[in-house]
């Protein structure tokens, strides 16, 4: 027997439910939470199965420093907005920010205003590791990701204007995307270079501390 279809969430019960989730978390000095397998836009920083520690920020925070903010797309097992957590790439004098996945091809379609942002991702443990993001060299390499993520939307936006003149001096040939795949995929290339040449070094590894959890497992 198949379970009831749900019904479509329309377009002001997904704001009331995005303003509920912003003011309930506002609350929060700090938190954590899981990184989805289902995404990969932050990888390969972020792959899955992370656990991401954030806290509240005083101001703006930094650019090129990842932060955590609740999205406009909701859950469809919850039916509430998913916290977002993307790379900070402009900031605005009213203390908005745009952002990006370092593995989207272009910046997030909503600018996030102030009152929006969570926080701003201290930490993040994965198996039995936990990495800083608050050290000098954690901050050298999220300046570098976010160069690479700057530019690879530029170059991006570039691609988008090179395969609308090649449907025009060649109409019906070949993929109408052609550019933009190949300068995406440079995109993604350049981030795996930089985790796979300096990850380690920038970032300042230590072994987690067991939860509560892993600690009554643990337990004779």
């Amino acid at each position: 027997m198949k379970s009831p279809a749900k019904p479509p969430v329309d377009g002001r019960t997904i704001d009331a439910l995005r303003r509920l989730s912003v003011e309930a978390l506002r609350a929060l000095p700090r938190g954590e939470v899981p990184v989805s397998h289902q995404t990969q836009s932050m990888a390969p920083l972020f792959r899955g199965g992370e656990i991401l520690s954030w806290e509240r920020i005083e101001g703006r925070p930094a650019w090129g420093a990842i932060v955590i903010f609740v999205g406009r797309l909701h859950d469809e097992e919850t039916g509430f907005p998913r916290p977002i957590v993307h790379r900070v790439l402009q900031r605005r004098p009213s203390g908005a920010i745009r952002a990006k996945g370092d593995a989207r091809p272009w910046f997030d379609l909503h600018e996030i205003p102030a009152e929006d942002i969570l926080g701003v991702v201290v930490a993040f443990r994965t198996g039995d590791r936990k990495y800083e993001l608050t050290t000098r060299g954690a901050r050298f390499y999220a300046g570098v990701a976010g160069a690479l993520s700057w530019a690879g939307a530029w170059t991006y936006k570039l691609a988008v204007v090179m395969d609308a003149l090649l449907r025009r001096l060649l109409p019906g040939f070949g993929d109408r995307r052609s550019f933009r795949r190949i300068f995406d995929l440079g995109q993604r290339l350049g981030q795996r270079f930089l985790y796979a040449a300096l990850f380690r070094t920038c970032h300042r590894g230590a072994k987690a501390p067991q939860t509560s959890e892993e600690t009554r497992k643990n337990e004779p």
